[in-house]
């Protein structure tokens, strides 16, 4: 069960998703994006401050079961955002569960989290 399943229907025809906006996601930070697909995931810190894979399980390392989530800057929310959320900044950010909330839509050739703008830590 991925985090999006319920959110995202797909065109089987088209492999389309439907765009949904302003919406949360909760998962744990497991990791990032070190390219433009899922296949270049880091389960681990790194050098990246775009984006950040989230997963329902804590330590999660397959990739079909992350949700990558795009770290953008272009908004004061999303600037907040990301300064919070970045593993690049924010090491400790790995292994803690955040809820975000975004538009879902296509990210890293998957149904994806894009223009996060709001977040909060889940105890």
């Amino acid at each position: 069960g991925c985090l999006y399943v319920e959110f995202v229907e797909k065109d089987e025809e088209t492999a389309t998703f439907t765009k949904l906006n302003e919406m949360w996601m909760e998962g744990y930070v497991v990791g990032f994006v070190d390219g433009r697909s899922m296949k270049s995931t880091v389960f681990d810190a790194g050098d990246v401050a775009t984006n950040i894979v989230i997963a329902e399980r804590k330590g999660e390392w397959e990739v079909e079961m992350c949700v990558p989530v795009q770290l953008a800057n272009s908004s004061k929310s999303n600037k907040e955002t990301r300064a919070a959320l970045n593993l690049k900044d924010h090491p400790e950010v790995l292994g803690k569960k955040v809820k975000i909330k975004g538009d879902i839509a296509k990210y890293m050739g998957v149904a994806g989290l894009k223009n996060a703008k709001q977040y909060e830590f889940v105890p």
